[in-house]
């Protein structure tokens, strides 16, 4: 496998990553789907966008190795077979992309407001970067141009059985 620090590193703002399951954590914790649903409903990055921070630290010092890496731009919820994944568009600093190209830090653990503005409904707050993550499922963080690069994101690996058999579907019945 070649490595990652010879590959050109581009990004591209299409790509989603998948940042939580609902089910059980590594540590115990329930993630309960309608959470996952409600962040991606009501996720609006121009009423509260969600930053980017690493190991859900944050600094108060532009230019820290804690000061904002980047942002969620969208997410969106998607089920099959029980489990309920959110997957988020980002927008990475040149920092992130630097870490990432490294292998640093590739996985994301959700901060999620279980009541946000008392509405007792679940909101994204924030996106960790981390080596780490709680929930299981999560795509590590890859930013290619080349899609024939290892490191590279194929959309196939990232769209769920649903939105996979809604694909198939739709192909045979355009035949």
């Amino acid at each position: 496998m070649p490595s990652p620090q010879n590959t050109t590193i581009e990004f591209s703002k299409d790509q989603w990553f998948c940042i939580g399951t609902s089910g059980k954590t590594i540590d115990g914790r329930d993630i309960q789907p309608e959470w996952l649903e409600q962040a991606a409903e009501d996720y609006a990055p121009e009423l509260y966008g969600a930053r980017i921070n690493v190991e859900h630290l944050r600094g108060i010092y532009p230019g820290s190795e804690f000061s904002g890496y980047g942002d969620v731009i969208a997410l969106k919820a998607e089920s099959a077979g029980g489990i309920t994944k959110l997957f988020a568009q980002i927008d990475p600093t040149d920092k992130l992309i630097a870490l990432n190209k490294k292998r640093e830090k590739i996985y994301t653990s959700m901060e999620l407001n279980l009541n946000f503005q008392e509405k007792q409904r679940a909101y994204l707050t924030g996106l960790a970067i981390t080596d780490s993550p709680s929930s299981v499922g999560t795509s590590a963080l890859h930013f290619s141009a080349d899609p024939n690069s290892p490191f590279s994101i194929k959309p196939e690996y990232l769209i769920s059985e649903s939105t996979a058999m809604t694909k198939a579907t739709e192909n045979t019945q355009a035949q």
